[in-house]
């Protein structure tokens, strides 16, 4: 008798132990997915290439930074969403081959990100990349057929959303893509309801069938981040034209920046090709 109350006692503080865990994932889960900056990082190095700070104003009051160079004639603005723990200084330097081939770039700014008021979540990136994505349009005059939306990694959830709010653009491009945020959560928690949990879901797999714009998809084949057969169920979920292009020497953090950029003008260039004459 007094070794079965042992053992009820051993598992009741099991569950406690478990339940507190699971408790404590819940309240701090923000700051574990979202890794955000204090400090705003300096546009000095790049002021040279046309690159300058733009602010703007959300309906919410939080005032937001981001990064845009005016493209060459003919050439359309890539609309860059990046991934976490990331800023624009890390944003321009991965836009290096696209600027130099006259390609326009904005490097969008999250809330709480990069010096950016406000906090990040789900729903504060989505306002934020929606507000920059219509200042393009009409504050800077550029028509959505020469929009490129660039998702990287935790970015591609974010491209993937305003694909669906935006029509007759030019393209989107998913970077190390990821099916939902709790997928990948889930890998590493897999002993936690963490698709029950998470409030931020990002749920690209869901959309992507709805999404009317070409598609293309890179992936690094050596990815422990983000699988690379999230971006394969991304790819035959998705309508066509798409395409999808593996680096199969890669991780998620050095995919190579000249082969992307060629395999993303590429993809551009036989859009052209394929589209009926004007």
């Amino acid at each position: 008798m007094a070794f079965t109350n042992r053992i009820k006692k051993i598992f009741i503080t099991l569950i406690l132990i478990y339940v507190c865990f699971v408790a404590a994932l819940y309240l701090i889960q923000r700051k574990m997915v979202f890794f955000t900056q204090p400090n705003a990082p300096d546009i000095s190095a790049y002021v040279d290439d046309g690159m300058r700070a733009i602010d703007i104003t959300l309906g919410n009051d939080t005032r937001v930074t981001s990064w845009y160079r005016a493209p060459l004639a003919g050439k359309q603005t890539l609309v860059f969403f990046h991934g976490n723990a990331s800023n624009h200084f890390g944003n321009a330097y991965k836009a290096a081959p696209y600027l130099n081939k006259g390609y326009g770039f904005l490097s969008v700014g999250y809330p709480g990100y990069g010096g950016n008021e406000g906090k990040p979540s789900e729903k504060t990136l989505y306002q934020s990349a929606r507000a920059w994505i219509l200042y393009l349009i009409n504050a800077l005059e550029t028509p959505p057929r020469d929009i490129v939306l660039y998702g990287e990694s935790l970015g591609t959830g974010v491209a993937v959303q305003m694909g669906l709010e935006f029509e007759g653009l030019q393209a989107i491009i998913l970077e190390s893509p990821y099916t939902s945020l709790p997928d990948v959560a889930a890998k590493r928690y897999f002993f936690v309801p963490v698709h029950i949990l998470m409030k931020d879901k990002f749920n690209s797999l869901k959309k992507v069938p709805d999404l009317k714009t070409p598609l293309l998809i890179m992936r690094g084949g050596q990815d422990t981040v983000v699988p690379p057969a999230f971006g394969q169920k991304l790819y035959d979920a998705a309508n066509a034209p798409k395409d999808i292009i593996q680096f199969d020497a890669y991780g998620h953090n050095d995919m190579p920046l000249n082969k992307m950029a060629q395999t993303v003008e590429d993809f551009l260039s036989s859009l052209k090709i394929s589209s009926p004459q004007e």
